[in-house]
């Protein structure tokens, strides 16, 4: 397999009912950094390979699911992934979500308070393995209201702040 690379630039590449299907490279590398892209989008990540996805556009990856997929590395950069849906991911190493905002100046709104707001996140890690799962949530309220659900991992570390995490399930 190889690496596959996606930008989701300014073009709409990663337009709604868009599915990237990666399951025959090693890496991929999916770039949401533009306003509105990957919404309503599917993601099957490689197998056994690494998943990399950066949703750090304003509004982008509402909305966007991950299919069920057996990965050795995950990594979730998220700024706005509203309803967003991880389901059957089971992560051979580690795996990594950041829910998280960017700086703003004094004064200025932030749109991207509420990442992972109704996010839907389940992850197992292969028994015979030792997995690592990491959830960041430290944007103003995001993961609230959401549902996580980890087994199998030799660690699990979740990171709350700034009103994050409330009326979730984990």
């Amino acid at each position: 397999g190889m690496a596959c690379n996606i930008s989701c630039g300014e073009s709409y590449v990663c337009d709604q009912s868009t599915i990237i299907d990666a399951t025959q490279a090693t890496v991929l590398n999916v770039n949401c950094s533009a306003p509105w892209q990957c919404q309503h989008i599917a993601i099957k990540c490689p197998m056994y390979g690494d998943c990399n996805v950066d949703c750090s556009g304003s509004f982008a990856c509402e909305l966007v699911k991950f299919l069920p997929a057996t990965v050795d590395t995950f990594t979730l950069n998220c700024r706005s992934c509203y309803h967003m849906l991880i389901d059957g991911l089971v992560v051979v190493k580690n795996a990594t979500i950041m829910c998280s905002s960017l700086s703003t100046s004094a004064g200025s709104s932030n749109y991207y308070d509420g990442s992972c707001q109704n996010a839907q996140i389940s992850i197992k890690g292969v028994a015979s393995k030792v997995a690592d799962v990491l959830v960041t949530a430290t944007a103003i309220d995001s993961l609230n209201s959401a549902y996580v659900f980890v087994e199998n991992a030799h660690l699990f570390s979740l990171l709350c702040s700034q009103g994050s995490c409330r009326d979730s399930v984990i």
